[in-house]
């Protein structure tokens, strides 16, 4: 698999007065390509922060984060921009779907901030796909939780982005419902080729990635790979849930 994502030693420091708070210490990890990559940690180990940086969206007191090989923070403003409208697909616990367009226009509403071609084709093939095409032209307060997710989805999808940062994606939604979502984000790493970084507190919802980070206190504790196929994810819950218990004690 090809390198999407490297970070290397990355800090964040945030100033509050005279004080000074590390959300992250000299964080190192890379994303391949095709790879879905969970992140776990308590709240306030620094799992959004980390998740910020991954998107361009917030600079690094110290440290490089690289994306196909450029370095986010030496880039200027609008190809930082650029970047993120083009290569950072986004997936939201609260979907953050746009309640005046339709389903469809939600969808390709990307490619038209990104300044990119917009064709009905591209967006019906992936509300295909994710079994929603018959909703195209609903509104998105007309769709279940589970339908605007899989329409969330769908519009990360749609500029062919070279990562995908989901937070908390299943956080909205039903045991059921978000298990069916989390399958498809699994099944569009492992037959299409796309890089995915999940932030999640739930060891049933990262298990279903081929890799956990652990963060804790800014810095990352432990990692565990989930590629034994003869594993059942019962069993990878279990060490998912002694990894995060071990950084408890």
């Amino acid at each position: 698999m090809n390198q999407i994502v490297k970070v290397e030693n990355v800090s964040k420091v945030y100033e509050e007065g005279n004080r000074s708070f590390y959300a992250l210490k000299g964080v190192s990890m890379e994303v391949k390509k095709g790879e879905f990559l969970a992140i776990m940690g308590r709240s306030g180990s620094g799992k959004s922060t980390l998740l910020n940086m991954l998107s361009g969206l917030d600079q690094p007191s110290k440290g490089s984060v690289f994306l196909n090989g450029r370095s986010l923070y030496s880039l200027g403003d609008k190809q930082l921009t650029n970047i993120r409208r083009r290569e950072v697909g986004f997936i939201f616990q609260f979907f953050n779907l746009l309640p005046v367009l339709t389903v469809f226009e939600n969808v390709v509403l990307p490619l038209e901030l990104a300044g990119q071609k917009r064709t009905r084709k591209s967006g019906e093939e992936l509300l295909k796909r994710l079994g929603i095409d018959h909703l195209k032209d609903q509104y998105p307060s007309q769709l279940s939780g589970g339908q605007q997710q899989r329409v969330a989805i769908a519009r990360s999808l749609i500029t062919k982005p070279s990562i995908i940062l989901a937070d908390e994606p299943t956080g909205s939604l039903d045991s059921k419902t978000g298990k069916e979502t989390l399958a498809i984000l699994r099944e569009f790493c492992d037959h299409l080729g796309h890089s995915l970084v999940m932030v999640t507190h739930d060891a049933t919802v990262a298990s279903y990635a081929h890799r956990v980070l652990f963060l804790q206190d800014g810095r990352v504790k432990d990692e565990l790979t989930l590629l034994n196929e003869g594993y059942s994810r019962k069993e990878y819950i279990a060490q998912i849930t002694e990894r995060v218990e071990g950084m408890m004690v």
